[in-house]
């Protein structure tokens, strides 16, 4: 499952600036992730768990969310979520906010 940060109202990915050279374009990796980053992967969770599809859920989290984070405890930044949209040396509050709610949420769900 891949959820880009933004499609079309067709549900195709928004033009690539760099290889389409459209006036509605975007930059990959910079305006545009078209691999989703940990905030949207969050939210999607947050949505299936809210109908009650758990399994799903989980799976966006143990694919999208927990791989997405430091793990290195000697790291400043252990535990920061988002990292593969996230500069170095920083911490982006709302990939870290709507992933640890989304993990909150699974946990209280009991998977």
């Amino acid at each position: 499952c891949r959820i880009p940060e933004y499609l079309t109202i067709w549900g195709t990915d928004v033009p690539n600036c760099l290889t389409d050279a459209l006036p509605d374009c975007l930059y990959p990796g910079i305006d545009n992730r078209y691999g989703g980053d940990v905030r949207i992967y969050a939210l999607a969770a947050r949505l299936a768990l809210e109908l009650g599809d758990t399994t799903f859920a989980h799976a966006l989290i143990e694919r999208h969310i927990l791989p997405d984070r430091i793990q290195d405890p000697s790291d400043p930044f252990y535990g920061q979520f988002g990292v593969s949209s996230t500069p170095p040396c920083d911490a982006d509050a709302r990939a870290v906010l709507e992933a640890v709610l989304t993990l909150c949420l699974e946990a209280r769900a009991g998977h």
